[in-house]
C-alpha cells in the first residue's frame, strides 16, 4: 500500500506537478479552498474543524507525513503535523511566520507599526519597513527617516489592504533596521532539528529603495571563512526559531565579517529555486521532502554541477510590455534558457510603487562557473527586444486594446 501525505496545495496545476513527482505516494490535498472533491478545507477562523475532519481521515486512513511548498500553509501545515502526532516543520508557528516574533527570536530589533504617528528613534534609519506577515519581499522598502517611514508605510499598508490574503494575515507592518553588506541565500535541510544540508546561493543585487529579487548565482562565490560564518548563523537561526523537520529558506546578509540571518521560512524557496536546484544539484527538493518524513535514509549533501544563473527581468512602475514572437530563441541564442513565460504574451505589468505584478520574464544558464553563467543571462537579456508603453502611455494604448477585446490582463 502506497504511503498516504496531505499536500497543501493552491491551484490544480500544483496537485498535479506534485502528484507526478511523487507517484508512489497516496496524496489527500488541502488548502484554503476546495478546486476538487475530497479536498480539506482550512479556515485560519476555525483550524479546529479542520483539524477534527484530519483526525477523522487519520483514523481511517493513517497519514505518513505533511507536504507544503508556501508560505500560506506554514501554519496550517505544522498544526497539522502536531495533530497527527508527525514531525512537525517548525515546533511553534509564531517565530516562522510572524515577522516580528522571528526578528526578536533572531536577537534583532523590530517596533511594531499600526498607525501613525510613529515614537520611533532615529537611530534606528536608515531602515527597512515590511508587513508582519508578508512573503515574496512584497511591500518591503527601505525607509531614510521618520518622514519617509510614514510615507511608504501609507503607501504600502493601502496595497496590502488591496490583496487577498486567505490566511487572514493582519495589516500590521515592523520597522527593523537596515543591514549592508551582501545578500545569500541558504536552501537549508533540517532533519529532527539537526541542519544537514545548506545549499548557498547568492543574490543578485536588488535596485533601492524596494526589495524585487531579480536573480541567484549558484554555487556560492563566498570563501571557506565566509562559509563558515553563514553556516554558522543558519544553524543559530534554526534553533532559535525552533525549525525542526524539513526544508528551510534562510536569507542572510553578510557584512564584513558578521553573517545576520534576515528571515527563515519553514518551507522550500519558491520562484525559480525549484528550477535552480533541479538543474544545478539534479535536486528534487519535494522527493527528498517526502523521503526525510517516511524515515528513509539521506543521502550525502549533493555537489553543484558546475555554475548557474536566473536572472528575473522586471518592470518599474506602470507599463504596457508586449514580448517578441521570438523570444525563446532570443534567449537560447545567448546559451540561456526561458522559464517563463511559456509563451510571449502582452499584458500590463505593475511594478514598485504601485504592486509588484511586475516580471516580464526569467531566463537561466549554465556554464562551468556562476560568473560565466551570468554572464550568459546578461547577453540573453541584451538580445531580447521588447516594446514597452509607460504610464501614461500604457493606460491609453491599453484602453484603446481593451475596446478591442484583445488584452489579456494577466499581470
Amino acid at each position: 500500500m502506497k504511503p498516504r501525505f496531505l499536500a497543501f496545495v493552491s491551484r490544480p496545476e500544483e496537485a498535479a506537478d506534485w502528484a507526478r513527482r511523487l507517484p508512489d505516494l497516496t496524496l489527500t490535498w488541502a488548502g484554503h479552498a476546495a478546486f476538487q472533491p475530497g479536498m480539506l478545507v482550512f479556515t485560519p477562523r476555525r483550524p479546529g474543524v479542520f483539524l477534527e475532519e484530519l483526525e477523522a481521515e487519520h483514523r481511517r486512513s493513517p497519514f505518513s507525513g505533511v507536504l507544503n511548498r508556501r508560505e500560506k500553509y506554514v501554519i496550517p501545515a505544522c498544526l497539522a503535523a502536531r495533530r497527527l502526532k508527525l514531525p512537525p516543520a517548525a515546533l511553534r508557528s509564531a517565530p516562522v511566520r510572524d515577522k516580528l516574533v522571528m526578528r526578536r527570536a533572531l536577537g534583532g530589533r523590530a517596533e511594531l507599526l499600526r498607525e501613525p504617528p510613529f515614537k520611533i528613534s532615529t537611530d534606528l534609519f536608515p531602515a527597512v519597513l515590511k508587513p508582519r506577515f508578508g512573503f515574496n519581499s512584497r511591500g518591503v522598502v527601505r525607509v531614510e527617516d521618520p518622514r519617509d517611514l510614514v510615507c511608504q508605510f501609507r503607501r504600502q499598508q493601502a496595497f496590502f489592504r488591496r490583496l487577498r490574503r486567505p490566511d487572514s494575515a493582519c495589516l500590521d507592518f515592523i520597522v527593523e533596521p537596515w543591514i549592508g553588506g551582501t545578500e545569500h541565500t541558504a536552501e537549508t535541510l533540517v532533519v529532527q532539528g539537526q541542519v544537514r544540508w545548506i545549499l548557498l546561493s547568492d543574490k543578485l543585487p536588488m535596485k533601492a529603495p524596494y526589495h524585487v529579487e531579480i536573480g541567484d548565482l549558484s554555487p556560492t562565490r563566498l570563501g571557506e571563512a565566509d562559509r563558515a560564518r553563514v553556516r554558522r548563523a543558519v544553524e543559530q537561526a534554526v534553533t532559535r526559531l525552533e525549525i525542526h523537520h524539513g526544508w528551510a529558506h534562510v536569507e542572510i546578509k553578510l557584512e564584513g565579517h558578521q553573517a545576520v540571518v534576515l528571515e527563515a521560512a519553514a518551507r522550500m524557496g519558491g520562484g525559480t529555486h525549484e528550477e535552480l536546484h533541479q538543474e544545478l544539484y539534479g535536486l528534487d527538493r519535494a522527493r527528498i521532502l517526502a523521503d526525510i518524513q517516511l524515515g528513509r535514509p539521506l543521502p550525502p549533501a549533493p555537489a553543484p554541477q558546475g555554475g548557474a544563473a536566473v536572472l528575473r527581468v522586471v518592470s518599474e512602475a506602470l507599463g504596457y510590455v508586449s514580448l517578441p514572437g521570438s523570444l525563446r530563441d532570443q534567449v537560447e541564442a545567448a546559451g540561456a534558457h526561458l522559464l517563463w513565460p511559456e509563451r510571449p504574451v502582452s499584458r500590463l505589468v505593475i511594478g514598485p510603487p504601485y504592486g509588484y505584478k511586475n516580471t516580464v520574464y526569467e531566463i537561466m544558464a549554465r556554464d562551468a562557473t556562476p560568473e560565466a553563467a551570468l554572464e550568459k543571462v546578461r547577453e540573453a537579456e541584451k538580445r531580447v527586444r521588447l516594446f514597452k508603453l509607460p504610464l501614461p502611455g500604457a493606460l491609453y494604448f491599453l484602453g484603446c486594446r481593451l475596446l478591442r477585446g484583445r488584452v489579456p490582463l494577466d499581470g
